[in-house]
C-alpha cells in the first residue's frame, strides 16, 4: 500500500465495483460487517463459509487467516482467465506434499500438443501450510534447476525442512511435465536449487503475504506491503474489503454492494 493507496496491479482480482475499495472504504465496510452481519454468513466462496466475525477474525489471527487463502486462490484463477493471464495457482496443500499433487498439476498445465514443448505459463505456484504458517513454494519456468521458497522473516521452518519440502516440489512438477510430454524446468535434477526467499513480513501475517506474493511477484522484486507492521494492518484491512465485494462471493448481501456502488463507505470530506 503507497501513499496510504494501494497499486493495484495488471493482475489484480477483479470487483463487482468499478475498481478496488480504497483502505478506508474497506475499513468501513469492515465496520459494517461487524455492526450489522456480525454473527450471518457473509462470506461463501467454493467450499468456504464465514460469518461476519470469522472472516473479520482472520485480521488478527494467524491460524483463522489461513482459511482466506484457498478463495482468494480461487478468484485469481477466474481473474487470470478473463484476464489472458498465464500462470499455474495450485489450492493451499497442507504439512505435506502428496503424491497426489502430480494429477493436480499435469490437469493444470494440460497435454502439450507438440512433444518436447516448453511450459506456456511462466509461473507455477504452490501455497503451503507448515505449523500454521504460510509458505508459497515457486517454480519459474525461466530459470533452470530452481525451486524458490518464500517464507516469513521469522519462520519456524528449518533450512534442512526447506531443502526437503522444495526438492519434493521439483519431484513432482518434473513428473507433471514429463507425463503431459513438456521440456522439465529441471533438466539436471541432481543440481537444482532450492532459494528461500523472505515474503517481508512476519510469521502472524504469513497468510496475507502468501497471497500477495502470488498476485504481484514478477520474478525480479518481492512486494514489500507487510514489512511495516502499521502499513500491514491496513493491507489486511484492503484484502478482507476486497474479498468481500468480489463477485464469487455469493453471501455479501445485496444492499451492501449497493451502498458500496453509492458510495456510502467514502471517506467522509472535513467540512
Amino acid at each position: 500500500m503507497r501513499g496510504r493507496r494501494r497499486m493495484v496491479p495488471k493482475s489484480a482480482v477483479a470487483f463487482v465495483v468499478d475498481k478496488p475499495l480504497s483502505y478506508e472504504e474497506s475499513q468501513n465496510l469492515c465496520q459494517h460487517i461487524l455492526q450489522k452481519h456480525n454473527d450471518e454468513v457473509a462470506f461463501t466462496v467454493g467450499g468456504t463459509q464465514m460469518t461476519g466475525a470469522e472472516l473479520l477474525k482472520c485480521k488478527d489471527d494467524a491460524e483463522s487467516s489461513l482459511n482466506i487463502v484457498d478463495p482468494f486462490i480461487e478468484y485469481l484463477k477466474c481473474d487470470d482467465k478473463k484476464n489472458g493471464i498465464k500462470r499455474i495457482i495450485l489450492q493451499r496443500q497442507h504439512q505435506v506434499l502428496e503424491e497426489e499433487l502430480v494429477q493436480v498439476i499435469t490437469k493444470e498445465i494440460g497435454s502439450s500438443e507438440k512433444k518436447g514443448a516448453n511450459i506456456e505459463q511462466r509461473f507455477l505456484f504452490c501455497p503451503m501450510t507448515r505449523e500454521q504458517e504460510c509458505i508459497v513454494l515457486c517454480v519459474d519456468t525461466s530459470i533452470n534447476n530452481q525451486v524458490i521458497a518464500f517464507l516469513s522473516n521469522d519462520t519456524g521452518i528449518s533450512g534442512g525442512q526447506v531443502e526437503t519440502i522444495g526438492k519434493s516440489f521439483q519431484e513432482k512438477v518434473e513428473k507433471a511435465c514429463q507425463t503431459c510430454g513438456y521440456v522439465s524446468p529441471f533438466p539436471n535434477s541432481s543440481s537444482v536449487r532450492i532459494s528461500s526467499v523472505s515474503l517481508e513480513a512476519r510469521h502472524s501475517d504469513s497468510s496475507f503475504a502468501s497471497m500477495l506474493c502470488i498476485e504481484e511477484y514478477d520474478g525480479k522484486k518481492m512486494p514489500t506491503n507487510f514489512k511495516n507492521p502499521d502499513k500491514a494492518e491496513e493491507e489486511k484491512v484492503w484484502f478482507l474489503g476486497n474479498l468481500l465485494m468480489h463477485e464469487k462471493n455469493t453471501a455479501l448481501p445485496e444492499e451492501i454492494r449497493e451502498m458500496v456502488r453509492n458510495g456510502v463507505f467514502k471517506k467522509q470530506k472535513r467540512r
